[in-house]
């Protein structure tokens, strides 16, 4: 299935524009409540290191601590910022506030991230284990060597692909929690995937771009990129192309 990806970017540059709040706003107050809070809990609080549990005594299990609490509460704003995305490019009302509606269902937003993070896990365990026996007991040339050790972070980031659309499916059906949104995702990226990834690739540049100028340009190209890849799964499921709005064909009585 072929996707038109300048029709999902132009329409996602469009819908984030006609946003309100302000588009670059939101991204501020979310990276904000993200990044930023993660760089004072790392001012404040000290980094965790596997070896501070053997060593570190209370230190190491409050450090343990905090970096899992951290971690969780960043799933949670990352799905509320892809919520706002999903809206906004639907035109339906989208603030502040739909940043946050992921803690009302927080535990399914967490539980479809730990299943996205154990299944990516253990198919990623069972591909290195397999490659990795070629590549050194059956391959003899460091080419064909390092050939393989490329393919596997390949297939990895393909099998992430394959939980992509998990967020957004738990976003429309909620009520069906979060095996359900990652088993669809699954189904949904078949014969998918490589369209994601020119998508994902079609990025990199502004990405880079964010970089070479210390994350402002991110304000404009973080909303940009959730925008499009709310447009994907839209487009998947049937609802893009957005019809046009209809003008009224007579004018107002007076």
């Amino acid at each position: 299935m072929k996707i038109d990806r300048k029709g999902l970017k132009a329409q996602a540059k469009q819908a984030i524009r006609a946003a309100a709040p302000v588009f670059w706003l939101v991204t501020l107050v979310y990276l904000l409540l993200t990044e930023g809070l993660s760089t004072v809990v790392g001012w404040l609080a000290p980094t965790f290191q596997p070896a501070d549990l053997l060593w570190g005594g209370t230190v190491g299990w409050l450090s343990l601590f905090i970096s899992i609490l951290l971690t969780l509460y960043l799933w949670v704003m990352d799905f509320g910022y892809r919520l706002w995305a999903l809206r906004v490019t639907r035109s339906q009302q989208a603030g502040y506030g739909t940043l946050l509606e992921g803690f009302g269902i927080a535990g399914r937003v967490i539980a479809m991230n730990l299943l996205i993070l154990l299944f990516t896990f253990l198919w990623s365990l069972l591909l290195i284990f397999v490659t990795t026996i070629l590549a050194f007991f059956v391959l003899d040339s460091l080419f064909l060597q390092l050939l393989v050790m490329a393919g596997i972070y390949a297939a990895v980031f393909a099998i992430m692909l394959r939980y992509a659309m998990a967020p957004y499916l738990l976003a429309d059906y909620p009520d069906d929690g979060a095996g359900a949104a990652v088993r669809r995702s699954v189904e949904m990226m078949r014969g998918r995937k490589w369209e994601l990834f020119k998508l994902e690739l079609s990025f990199l540049g502004w990405q880079l771009l964010s970089v070479l100028t210390l994350g402002i340009l991110g304000l404009w190209v973080t909303p940009y990129y959730m925008a499009s890849m709310a447009n994907f799964y839209d487009f998947v499921t049937g609802r893009f192309p957005r019809p046009p709005k209809q003008e009224a064909l007579d004018p107002p009585l007076t």
